[in-house]
């Protein structure tokens, strides 16, 4: 039988890495022309009501990994903002 906790969690992580190579490439090239600033405040606004909800469901799965993606999704965010190029 499957454990969909399990699964859950594997998602998450896998969804968790997807920030690995925007962060590398802010990070490589200190360079943020052609990223939207305003779809990653959209994105901590939504993770910020999923951690509430996984909070409030007492979601021992989603609880932590929600937390750790607001961390890096608001990171990046100050990445971004960091390497907006002077002429914008």
């Amino acid at each position: 039988m499957v454990d969909f906790q399990n699964v859950g969690f594997i998602g998450a992580l896998i969804f968790l890495c997807s920030y690995i190579p925007q962060v590398v490439h802010l990070l490589k090239t200190k360079n943020s022309a052609g990223v939207s600033a305003i779809s990653w405040i959209m994105g901590i606004v939504g993770l910020l009501v999923l951690f509430a909800y996984a909070v409030y469901r007492e979601d021992v799965v989603f609880m932590p990994l929600l937390f750790i993606e607001l961390i890096i999704t608001i990171l990046t965010l100050i990445l971004v903002i960091k390497y907006k190029p002077k002429n914008d």
